[in-house]
């Protein structure tokens, strides 16, 4: 098929959405994001620790990644073919509800557009979530961390790739703007009041500013 959207077998999910999500994947995004929490979405009985724990950790992933949607985690998405292809559904790692946070982060570190859309979910009224806090959180953790650090590791080969593909006149081009700009910050600051400020810099100061940088 041309989209794939993973789809609750306890109809917490509207059927109606699955509708919407295609229409908004049609329109050229990788993942259209279903969101219960932007105008229009709804979360009808959603347990107050979930509710916590979901909203720290989306606002953590979206510092990370930079991306701007509000429900991150929802498995209720729609994912054009293309994007799995490009992700490579044989090379998961997750083995749990931690593919909610796979399966589109990668989808963005290389590179497809995403939208969101305003879905409603609805709590179980009978059964239990397999879905356990306690045990869940370790491996979002480190699925997480993972792939922050492959996305940050594939921007820099790029970042690299590029800077060694441009010609040496651009090169030396940009090495003398950048001292131009050096010599341009401590002419308009007081050069010893700078040189007093960094030495007066701790090791631990130094490395967390490089780090920064």
């Amino acid at each position: 098929g041309q989209f794939v959207i993973p789809f609750m077998g306890d109809l917490s999910d509207e059927p109606g959405d699955l509708v919407k999500l295609a229409s908004a994947a049609n329109q050229g995004y990788g993942v259209a994001y279903g969101s219960r929490f932007i105008p229009g979405g709804k979360a009808l009985d959603y347990p107050s620790a979930k509710f916590i724990a979901n909203r720290a950790y989306n606002r953590l992933v979206g510092l990370l990644f930079g991306l701007p949607h509000r429900d991150i985690t929802n498995a209720f998405k729609c994912y054009r073919r293309d994007a799995l292809d490009a992700i490579g559904i044989d090379g998961l790692e997750s083995d749990g509800f931690e593919i909610t946070v796979e399966l589109p982060l990668k989808a963005h570190i290389a590179g497809f557009s995403s939208i969101e859309v305003p879905v409603t979910w609805h709590g179980r009224k009978r059964g239990e979530s397999k879905l356990n806090l306690g045990k869940s959180a370790p491996a979002y953790g480190k699925r997480l961390l993972s792939l922050f650090i492959r996305g940050n590791l594939l921007a820099l080969r790029e970042l690299l790739s590029e800077t060694v593909s441009i010609s040496r006149l651009r090169l030396l081009g940009s090495l003398l703007v950048g001292a131009l700009m050096l010599v341009a910050m401590f002419f308009f600051l007081d050069f010893s009041e700078v040189s007093s400020a960094l030495s007066r810099m701790t090791v631990g100061l130094w490395i967390l500013a490089c780090s920064a940088i």
